[in-house]
């Protein structure tokens, strides 16, 4: 994940907001339904892209 993908993430009008909830989701998702990959690694995306979001 690099400057230009989170400008572009950015450009769709996703916010810090919609990404800390997103996360919240999906790691209780994974939580509740243990195994479930695919909520797993939404989750750790969505972190990432948190990560770098920066100002």
């Amino acid at each position: 994940m690099d400057s230009d993908e989170i400008n572009r993430i950015k450009s769709f009008g996703i916010t810090t907001h919609m990404l800390k909830a997103w996360i919240a989701f999906y790691k209780n998702d994974y939580r509740r339904n243990y195994g479930n990959p695919v909520a797993f690694s939404r989750y750790k995306l969505l972190e990432t892209i948190l990560e770098k979001w920066g100002n």
